[in-house]
């Protein structure tokens, strides 16, 4: 994790927060306030209150810190992320603050409902080769870490385990699109299809032997993905699934 840039609270989103009872690291750690959109598992929590989600860590609160710096050098970056407007720390726990998108539902969810997984394609292979090339890797970026808003732009979230580097390892770039391609059913997206991703990941420059090398990369890390979370379903890991 790299030192986050200097972060200012904006002074709206400061407003919000105390009208709503959380004025102060005490308040945004602990207050019981809002609704709660993403029940505690391993210490998070998620609550919106107003156009504010409240993030909630226990146990971990470098996870945070390192989001929100991640969030800041991304939003820098002209990388469709959420803007965080307030932080709070007392290890080991931590509350980030960010306004809500002006989104629709996940891509995960658009993709399984039968939207299709093509017209999004395109510039899902750009928003991802637009993160690796601000030096960020995602780390969790299946399909239900894109947002699609409701012009149907593409938004990235769950940043909390990402890493910033100057340049992200080939190791990480293949763990990232081998995430996405895990989650992306098998019905939706045809061989060829998973391969034409790749290629729109890598740009027109490309030689096909670059495309071919990727891309079996990719399906081995996919693969040996899949293989894990069957293994954890097997177990009766609640937090796991695999999409058809």
């Amino acid at each position: 994790m790299r030192k986050r840039p200097q972060f200012i609270p904006p002074t709206d989103a400061r407003q919000a927060l105390a009208a709503a009872g959380l004025e102060g690291e005490d308040a945004l750690l602990r207050a019981d306030v809002g609704e709660v959109v993403k029940a505690a598992v391993e210490g998070h929590e998620v609550r919106r209150i107003g156009d504010l989600y409240v993030k909630r860590v226990t146990g971990n609160h470098k996870e945070i810190d390192n989001e929100l710096a991640v969030l800041l050098h991304l939003r820098q970056a002209g990388v469709p992320v959420p803007e965080p407007v307030a932080f709070a720390a007392q290890p080991p726990s931590a509350a980030l603050v960010s306004r809500a998108l002006p989104v629709v539902e996940t891509l995960e969810r658009r993709v399984l409902d039968g939207g299709g997984s093509a017209p999004f394609a395109g510039p899902l292979a750009a928003l991802v080769r637009q993160l690796h090339d601000a030096g960020v890797n995602h780390r969790d970026l299946y399909l239900g870490h894109v947002l699609v808003g409701a012009d149907d732009s593409l938004w990235l979230v769950d940043l909390g385990r990402s890493e910033h580097r100057r340049r992200v390892p080939r190791h990480r770039v293949v763990k990232d699109l081998a995430a996405l391609d895990f989650s992306t059913p098998a019905r939706v997206a045809s061989e060829f299809a998973r391969v034409r991703f790749i290629f729109r990941y890598l740009g027109t420059n490309a030689s096909r032997r670059q495309v071919a090398s990727l891309a079996r990369a990719v399906r081995r890390k996919s693969m040996k993905i899949r293989r894990h979370a069957e293994r954890k379903i097997a177990r009766g890991d609640p937090n796991i699934h695999v999409n058809a």
